[in-house]
């Protein structure tokens, strides 16, 4: 396989490196809410699933974290949800050439990277394609592994989900310790507190002149894929992947 090193030239390279440019507090470029101040960073426990809310400047260090806590050899993939681009949107609403672009239901493309070891991986994080991935309100993005079957991902207005199949969950709740980010009794996200008075809003990000729409074809040589396109809000499978 190709080095993750290459990822098509200078403008996804950077020296040193350096994070979320852009960010201003705890607000992440890609997403606006009208008041935080009812947010509260933390994390919950259920079952197998941790649920959180993470301060922009903190998602850096929480990926760093769940990638150290990996063996050097461990193999590890990387998840992308991304929203469809307008030509494949009027394809799923059905819309006919000269008629006006009118969405009825919103869809996500979903890619996956994977096979690749720890070091690897950290080296996306800290291309130009992380600077994306964390900054693009739009975008949801993680990273897990194939062979413990633990996953840790950022979802829309900066709520992180961790889970974990085989493992006890401390595995992942360490992680969250680790970046600094507290065990709370009540987590409080931006879902929780965007109303009609205080709404929220997501953006898209560029780093230099690259989106989430270049990325998956900048990441083609390294082996990144689509396995399906979901539905924005019924999660419905549209398009997948032949086995």
């Amino acid at each position: 396989m190709p080095s993750l090193r290459c990822l098509t030239g200078q403008d996804l390279q950077r020296s040193p490196p350096r994070y979320c440019s852009r960010l201003a507090g705890d607000r992440a470029q890609g997403a606006f809410i009208e008041d935080i101040s009812g947010i509260q960073e933390g994390y919950t426990t259920d079952g197998n699933v941790i649920t959180a809310s993470v301060s922009a400047g903190k998602i850096p260090a929480l990926f760093e974290a769940f990638l150290n806590s990996m063996r050097e050899d461990e193999s590890l993939f990387m998840f992308i949800e991304a929203p469809c681009n307008e030509e494949d949107e009027r394809k799923y609403n059905n819309i006919k050439p000269g008629d006006p672009t009118v969405i009825k239901e919103y869809h996500r493309d979903v890619y996956y990277l994977d096979s690749y070891n720890r070091e690897d991986m950290m080296s996306l994080l800290k291309s130009g394609a992380g600077d994306v991935l964390i900054n693009d309100g739009l975008v949801c993005s993680g990273f897990g592994s194939l062979d413990t079957h633990v996953e840790i991902g950022k979802y829309r207005y900066i709520t992180f989900t961790g889970y974990s199949v085989d493992q006890d969950i401390s595995c992942i709740s360490k992680v969250f310790d680790m970046a600094g980010i507290p065990s709370v009794p009540q987590l409080v996200t931006g879902w929780n507190v965007i109303t009609r008075e205080t709404p929220g809003r997501s953006n898209h990000y560029k780093y230099n002149v690259k989106d989430i729409y270049a990325l998956p074809e900048d990441l083609k040589q390294l082996g990144i894929h689509k396995v399906e396109t979901l539905a924005e809000w019924s999660g419905e499978v549209v398009w997948k992947e032949r086995e």
